[in-house]
């Protein structure tokens, strides 16, 4: 099966170009096995496995950004994927968190572009991204996809093979935490005020001696909270909303990543969790529902502490 791609929907862009919060819980990788995503030095499916024991590449796809897969200490280093005869499920963004790319990290290594192709050998690949240059440890959020026929973002269907190319200077090692491969949604409104984009929470536990002396101890810092109401009116932005919790995250049970700004700020974006696990929608009019949910930011990294 021939991998395909169609424009995202031109008001799912102006949404977005209105940064209007746009919503990742689909990770297509999510029960990937090492048999289906490979490190290599060589950039083809083919060949010898290199990646390193102590972080196998199922860790991509695990929903743990802390649990780590490294590659092989080369330039360029390549991590390529198989998704099978099917090919992955339609897709349109990719993300990557707690990765050491950028000269803020360990390894100043820059990611080259990132590839598809209908093939093991990579005849002809079709470019998606390419030149990126990341400034610093920020997370990699890529939501404008395209390839070589689209000038706007695109949707992509059918893909069997992907790689990603890494290069590297010195030659390190490329560690990733989790890769995030799928399909956006883009969400209309903005939540309801009273509405708090920087809802920080931090855990703390309280000593005190027998002499009154008082220490805290403080766990998870800056952990971002989610309490948001959101009063859809469309039948298709309503669908998304039950979609997103019944489908992308397995009824709330499975992180999605949340981005506030996607035109202005999309490496911003957060790795949350349903807190509790329950979305409710009440009928407020004759086609408006409101949509009330709570999240919390998924460990134990948190993005406001740049990680």
């Amino acid at each position: 099966m021939a991998w395909s791609a169609a424009d995202v929907p031109a008001a799912e862009r102006a949404l977005a170009a209105a940064d209007k919060p746009l919503v990742l819980g689909q990770s297509h990788l999510r029960g990937f096995d090492t048999g289906e995503i490979h490190w290599r030095t060589t950039g083809v499916w083919d060949g010898t496995d290199s990646a390193n024991a102590a972080g196998p590449t199922k860790y991509l796809g695990d929903d743990f950004s802390h649990l780590q897969s490294y590659g092989p200490s080369a330039a360029p280093t390549y991590l390529v994927i198989n998704a099978g005869a099917a090919g992955l499920p339609d897709f349109d963004c990719i993300a990557m968190l707690k990765h050491n790319i950028g000269s803020a990290n360990g390894v100043n290594a820059q990611l080259t572009s990132i590839q598809i192709a209908n093939d093991a050998a990579f005849t002809g690949p079709e470019t998606i991204l390419s030149g990126w240059t990341q400034p610093g440890d920020e997370r990699m959020v890529f939501l404008d996809l395209q390839d070589a026929a689209g000038t706007v973002a695109r949707r992509f269907s059918g893909v069997q093979y992907m790689r990603f190319r890494f290069d590297p200077s010195p030659a390190g090692i490329v560690s990733l935490g989790e890769v995030i491969i799928g399909q956006r949604r883009q969400l209309r409104h903005n939540p309801r005020e009273p509405w708090d984009a920087n809802n920080l929470v931090t855990d703390v536990s309280r000593f005190e001696s027998s002499a009154g002396i008082i220490k805290d101890y403080s766990t998870r810092l800056g952990r971002r909270k989610i309490s948001a109401a959101i009063n859809p009116n469309e039948t298709a932005n309503i669908n998304d909303f039950v979609a997103l919790f019944e489908d992308d995250t397995a009824f709330g049970t499975q992180p999605f990543l949340w981005v506030d700004s996607p035109a202005s700020a999309p490496t911003e974006a957060t790795w949350m969790v349903f807190d509790p696990p329950e979305l409710s929608g009440p009928q407020v009019g004759p086609a408006e529902r409101q949509f009330e949910f709570s999240a919390i930011e998924q460990g134990p990294h948190f993005r406001k502490l740049g990680e």
